[in-house]
């Protein structure tokens, strides 16, 4: 389906019935990646997947734009549609930093699933929670920093979903805006029940922004995926779909 959002054409699907789940997919990829999950929530939630603008068969932006720009975004989009209860916000990568940026200014959702969340830019509170976190436990092999994924057949279901995780023609200088922006103060903000979902060896988003912003936000899980890397629900689909179920009750 097709709408008008601030002027922007924009792409999304819904699917199902019940208690609404909103999807943001993560930076070159589209709705398209979050197919397979939603198309297994929808059984139980009405699932709305919407291609961020830049991405999928959304428009492009006509100026660079922040997290900001992109949450109050998200808040029009749904509003064009008529969506007015959010049960869940789930984000995957950038999307997920989109959900962080939303939250903290006041986005109303029952529940918060961050997969493979990005936006830690400022590393040196990440290196000294790895130092604290190897120092109380006294094994270096809690902290698993993440390995180069080799696998063939990983790399061919990424290309089928069509991610590629920085190329996105024409949105270099919204890439940079991104970029610049650390979400841990956002997230420190944030009050809403959380899901964290990480895979093990994630390079994009390694399991240390995981334990960065479990740490900022309070009463939140952590799930760091064994076998996966930065889309885990395509790598470990009956882990993660399993471990989303459960958390959205």
């Amino acid at each position: 389906m097709q709408c008008i959002v601030d002027g922007l054409v924009v792409g999304y699907d819904v699917l199902g019935k019940g208690k609404t789940i909103v999807m943001l997919h993560g930076w070159g990829a589209s709705r398209q990646s979050l197919s397979a999950l939603a198309k297994e929530l929808s059984k139980k939630y009405q699932v709305v997947l919407v291609d961020v603008p830049g991405f999928g068969e959304s428009a492009k932006p006509t100026k660079s734009w922040g997290l900001s720009e992109y949450a109050e975004w998200v808040q029009s989009f749904l509003q064009k549609i008529k969506i007015k209860n959010v049960y869940a916000l789930l984000g995957h990568s950038n999307g997920g930093a989109i959900a962080i940026k939303l939250t903290s200014l006041g986005f109303q959702s029952e529940k918060l699933i961050l997969l493979g969340a990005a936006g830690i830019r400022k590393r040196n509170r990440g290196r000294k929670l790895l130092f604290k976190a190897v120092a109380k436990t006294g094994k270096a092999a809690t902290i698993v920093l993440p390995k180069k994924v080799k696998k063939a057949i990983r790399n061919k279901w990424y290309k089928t979903i069509g991610s590629e995780l920085y190329h996105a023609p024409g949105m270099e200088a919204t890439f940079k805006k991104i970029a610049a922006e650390d979400m841990q103060l956002e997230a420190a903000m944030i009050c809403t029940p959380t899901l964290l979902i990480y895979g093990a060896e994630d390079e994009a988003t390694p399991p240390l922004f995981g334990r960065i912003y479990h740490e900022a936000i309070e009463g939140s899980e952590l799930d760091i995926v064994e076998g996966a890397g930065h889309y885990s629900f395509v790598d470990r689909p009956e882990v993660v779909f399993a471990r989303v179920r459960a958390f959205l009750g």
